[in-house]
């Protein structure tokens, strides 16, 4: 994505990552990611975005920033393939919408960019080719446990801790 074609009324940043991003029509933040960002930066992202997303009361979507020359699939790109994996381990899937593909009809601007879902289907090869998901019963528990697991990693990420003492750790923030 270039920020020079972004409809200037829309844009909200971009980062010193690279990061670009825009507010779509129905309050949702669009992230525009470049693959090079580190672990670092994507916790960082995480602690940014979440107040909006939060004031906003709507998920975020994602686009990767790179492969717009590329003439595989994104499914076929193991770069891409590692960068999702890297979004779903570092909890950045719990900030997203959980589904672009369960919008689509209702919100064509949905279809370019990806939900949790999506970006977790890429990173363990449930995305198909002609970018549908191939999701059985197995598969959405284990997608549920991803995101439960993104769920507490992005708490800690937003939050601080302490410890009281006792081993045990109260995330602070957080009652």
């Amino acid at each position: 994505m270039d920020a020079r074609k972004v409809d200037p009324a829309k844009m909200l940043g971009i980062s010193e990552s690279g990061v670009i991003a825009v507010m779509l029509q129905d309050n949702t933040i669009a992230l525009h990611l470049p693959t090079h960002i580190t672990d670092k930066d994507i916790d960082d992202l995480i602690r940014q975005v979440m107040p909006k997303v939060l004031q906003y009361q709507q998920g975020c979507v994602c686009a990767f920033i790179g492969f717009d020359n590329d003439p595989r699939e994104l499914f076929e790109i193991p770069e891409a393939i590692e960068f999702a994996k890297r979004l779903i381990d570092s909890g950045f899937i719990s900030m997203l919408h959980i589904s672009t593909l369960m919008e689509k009809e209702e919100k064509p601007y949905l279809a370019k960019v990806f939900g949790a879902m999506e970006v977790w289907a890429l990173g363990t090869g449930c995305l198909t080719k002609d970018g549908d998901l191939s999701i059985g019963e197995a598969e959405s528990k284990e997608f549920l446990a991803a995101l439960a697991r993104g769920n507490r990693k992005k708490a800690l990420t937003v939050y601080p801790t302490t410890t009281d003492g006792m081993h045990r750790t109260k995330i602070e923030g957080l009652i």
